[in-house]
């Protein structure tokens, strides 16, 4: 189990995996994801918000703005293609 005392952390290495698993959320590719990934996904976002000597919340926020912004925008081009072709 990870320690949940504040502490340095790697921000862009914690987001990559952070990154694929939402990906995955939003395109419905979480189906096989272990209860070990989800634990350790909540452990990383936790150690993020709390990280020292700055937290790191802010950056996290940003990171899945652009995430969900970028993903909505891609549903909203498929959909415009799809109503042309259609």
């Amino acid at each position: 189990m990870s320690s949940l005392r504040a502490q340095e952390i790697d921000f862009e290495a914690a987001w990559t995996d952070l990154e694929q698993l939402l990906s995955n959320i939003l395109t419905e590719k979480h189906q096989h994801v272990t209860v070990d990934v989800w634990q350790e996904a909540f452990f990383d976002i936790y150690k993020i918000c709390v990280a020292m000597p700055e937290p790191l919340a802010g950056p996290l926020f940003n990171r899945v703005k652009l995430l969900l912004e970028t993903h909505v925008r891609n549903l909203c081009l498929v959909s415009r293609l799809l109503n042309v072709l259609l």
